[in-house]
């Protein structure tokens, strides 16, 4: 099994078609990225959403 790559809001932005055509600062990952699962740490605040990068592979984000 592949490691996820954890990555920032703003790598995600670099990578977003949807962020490239509207420049939306406000829009979260998941209107961002395809998002393929997501759910809350075990520390019940910092979320975390699945989704791959712009090559397929495996992708994290963390929201504090």
């Amino acid at each position: 099994m592949t490691k996820r790559r954890i990555m920032k809001l703003d790598e995600i932005r670099k990578i977003s078609a949807y962020f490239q055509s509207t420049h939306n600062m406000r829009a979260g990952v998941c209107a961002l990225v395809d998002v393929e699962n997501m759910g809350f740490c075990k520390d019940g605040v910092t979320r975390w959403y699945h989704f791959n990068d712009e090559n397929g592979n495996p992708a994290i984000y963390f929201k504090y």
